[in-house]
């Protein structure tokens, strides 16, 4: 959401209200401070556990409230988490015009991912105005009777920070770069992220099994970034072990975009990693069993589960088979231009307007 706040903010035609929801506080923090971002205010959600019911309850209270208080035009949501559809339910309960970012992604699959598949169908029920990241996903709208001229298709709004991102760091040293930025080039980065609910039961052991697997068998650096969540690092500490895989903490944006360009192959069941992973020209091989990005999976992108025996022989293939592995690097990315925040501006300066 960072190029559109930014866009949004810089218009004199808008007056622009932000808010985060109070959820990992660390790494918002981090991201705000590297898009160079300010925000009107912090929820305080005071979240105990890892329970949706309790988070949707106290989202609702905390941005119903916050609705109520500052009487926006037009609310703007982003995607399909928790914090994304109760926004939307709140904007209908008080009347908002609403407008969804990242419209019309599809599994048709209400447990991968799990919960997000519902919610993004959820929020399109409620959307006054739905910004698609893509032609196939207006088709998708367009099949669930959403009126034509109610959807703008722009480009995903990620490959803009992304490429904000890149030119960032031609001129951005960090602790993180300048230390990790030491190890050999010659020796391949197999770069990994997991962190779904429908993985963290049987799926997070087979992949801690293959990783220990990889380190052990190939010529082979393997970066981990884990997700701040303390139940989910507590088991990769374990299922890792003392093993060579190298476990690092979660990343500030401009580290983990510079940690991605250094990598030759990604491991990741990230929905946000598959749209920038084609700019970046670095083939992902998916760990879930469906995807609503299925633009790449004709370059770029394979999905092969949370296997064990799977991922140990598709990543020794496709490092060890150099024919093999640029047949799959992408020749260009599908999912927008970098453009997607000014598109989603002119939409609705025009609304207004009319």
């Amino acid at each position: 959401m960072a190029p559109v706040v930014k866009i949004f903010q810089a218009s004199t035609q808008v007056t622009t209200l932000v808010y985060t929801s109070g959820q990992h506080t660390d790494l918002v923090e981090q991201a705000l401070l590297a898009m160079e971002l300010k925000v009107d205010g912090r929820l305080e959600l005071k979240r105990v556990g890892n329970s949706l019911t309790e988070l949707t309850r106290k989202l609702n209270i905390s941005i119903g409230r916050l609705v109520f208080q500052t009487k926006p035009d037009m609310i703007v949501v982003h995607g399909d988490t928790s914090t994304a559809l109760v926004a939307a339910i709140v904007a209908r309960t008080q009347n908002k015009r609403l407008a969804h970012v990242e419209a019309g992604l599809r599994t048709y699959e209400l447990s991968a991912p799990y919960p997000e598949e519902a919610n993004r169908q959820l929020i399109t029920r409620l959307a006054d105005y739905h910004f698609a990241p893509t032609a196939g996903a207006k088709i998708n709208l367009l099949a669930e009777k959403i009126a034509s001229d109610k959807i703008l298709v722009t480009g995903n709004t990620g490959i803009d920070s992304l490429e904000w991102a890149m030119a960032k760091n031609k001129s951005h040293k960090s602790t993180f770069t300048q230390s990790f930025g030491k190890q050999p080039d010659n020796i391949p980065l197999l770069l990994v992220t997991a962190h779904r609910r429908e993985n963290q039961t049987s799926g997070i052991p087979e992949l801690c099994a293959a990783l220990c697997r990889l380190a052990e068998k190939c010529r082979l650096d393997i970066a981990y970034v884990a997700h701040p969540d303390p139940a989910l690092r507590a088991q990769l500490e374990q299922g890792l072990g003392t093993s060579k895989v190298q476990l690092l903490d979660p990343l500030d944006y401009l580290d983990f975009v510079w940690l991605m360009t250094r990598a030759k192959l990604i491991l990741t069941d990230s929905g946000g990693i598959q749209e920038e992973a084609p700019t970046l020209k670095a083939p992902v091989l998916l760990m879930r069993e469906t995807t609503e990005r299925p633009e790449a999976l004709k370059g770029g992108l394979e999905i092969i589960g949370m296997n064990e025996e799977k991922i140990v022989r598709r990543v020794q293939e496709l490092i060890s088979d150099e024919q093999l592995y640029h047949k799959m690097i992408p020749v260009s990315n599908p999912y927008g231009d970098g453009k997607a925040a000014g598109r989603i501006l002119d939409f609705v300066l025009q609304l207004n307007a009319v």
